[in-house]
């Protein structure tokens, strides 16, 4: 499979945000953009940038576009949005994959509705008359909520070309903000919370939680493979064979979970290794419990999880300005982010060893 085309931020930001980060982490660029857009945008500095700015605006001085003129905070502020995208780009946690996408268009409760499978496929009864099927449902409510923080830049930083003040801080944000999302996912996870039926996501009345905690091996793998190829469509009649793809551990079993799942060179039937290439694991830092393991369903065959942003905001949303009261440019940066549970049956934990 061929890998997906990377984004071009020259369709999003300006060109000179994309050299300054270009001259500050040219590796950076190369990774999230391509060898393409990093020779297309060669490094320059923030002095640069101001004097570019100022010989469109009537040959004003540097200094003075530093701190005067729209077009120059534009800039900063694109530079921190496409070295945020840039960080987000390369930092993408995995965890994210095991969620299903979703767009919020506010900051309501969003209701998301799964429907069941479609009725069962009928024989015409007596003068060729088609029977009538129902649709079952359930429905969960999720929702976003903004967060924010604000960044400071002097203008003796600005005046001494220290870039890195600019675009460091800004690349952390990228990581900062998906990490707040991976967190907020990883939350939902161990927090376990009751869903609309009045039962916890992970019980044993939804069969994907496992009796008897028990270590991560070949035997109660299989048991929650087969707990997920059970699970009943919401009608509760027919089997809907959840497929595991994603096994989702600690660190602590991140080695355990390596042996489980190698390739291994077979000499009898015994010896051959069941999950061999079936499943990707995981390894999410941010669980906090070191023995509990999880399975989950691709979100777009079984859907689990869900996570999203607010409809028509930036994420995240940056804005950078130039209060009269201070020597100094402000970036504030937000993102709109929620996540919650839909369903349970993309999902099954093993609480592991007592």
């Amino acid at each position: 499979m061929s890998a997906a085309p990377k984004p071009n931020p020259a369709d999003l930001f300006d060109p000179m945000a994309i050299a300054m980060l270009n001259r500050h982490s040219p590796g950076i660029v190369r990774a999230a953009f391509g060898d393409a857009v990093s020779r297309a945008h060669p490094g320059m500095g923030l002095r640069d940038a101001a004097a570019a700015v100022a010989s469109k605006t009537g040959g004003r001085s540097e200094i003075r576009a530093m701190m005067t003129t729209d077009d120059f905070l534009k800039i900063l502020s694109d530079t921190v949005s496409v070295s945020a995208l840039a960080a987000q780009i390369i930092n993408y946690p995995e965890i994210l994959r095991i969620s299903h996408e979703t767009t919020y268009e506010d900051f309501r409760e969003k209701e998301s509705v799964q429907g069941g499978l479609f009725p069962e496929l009928l024989p015409p009864g007596e003068g060729g008359e088609v029977q009538y099927g129902t649709i079952g449902e359930r429905k969960e409510k999720t929702f976003a909520v903004i967060r924010s923080r604000m960044i400071e830049i002097t203008t003796e930083a600005l005046v001494n070309d220290n870039l890195g003040l600019l675009v460091q801080p800004a690349l952390r944000i990228g990581e900062t903000v998906l990490d707040g999302k991976a967190r907020v996912i990883v939350n939902r996870i161990e927090s376990n919370p009751v869903l609309s039926d009045g039962v916890a996501v992970f019980h044993a009345s939804h069969g994907n939680l496992a009796g008897a905690g028990a270590a991560l091996d070949v035997t109660t793998l299989s048991a929650g493979r087969l707990a997920m190829r059970r699970q009943k469509d919401i009608d509760g009649l027919r089997d809907i064979g959840v497929n595991p793809s994603f096994l989702v551990i600690p660190p602590e079993l991140e080695t355990a979970a390596e042996q489980l799942l190698a390739a291994i060179t077979a000499t009898s039937v015994d010896e051959v290794n069941p999950f061999s290439g079936k499943l990707t694991p995981v390894v999410e830092h941010r669980l906090a419990d070191p023995k509990a393991w999880y399975l989950f369903a691709r979100p777009e065959r079984q859907m689990s999880l869900e996570h999203g942003t607010v409809n028509g905001m930036d994420d995240p949303e940056v804005r950078t300005e130039a209060p009269i009261n201070r020597h100094a440019v402000i970036t504030r940066v937000s993102t709109a982010f929620g996540a919650g549970w839909i369903d349970y049956r993309g999902a099954y934990k093993n609480a592991g060893p007592a």
